[in-house]
């Protein structure tokens, strides 16, 4: 293993947690809108 390891997995690591982070707000959005779509449609019915 080269010494340089942790260091840029270190950024990574806080890259990939970033765009985690970024999906998991976009998938969170994205299922209370169809949460949302699923009641109307069941007091549609």
């Amino acid at each position: 293993m080269y010494r340089t390891t942790p260091c840029w997995f270190k950024y990574v690591m806080m890259y990939m947690c970033t765009a985690m982070r970024k999906w998991l707000v976009i998938v969170k959005y994205q299922l209370k809108l169809f949460a949302v779509c699923i009641y109307i449609y069941g007091v549609m019915m």
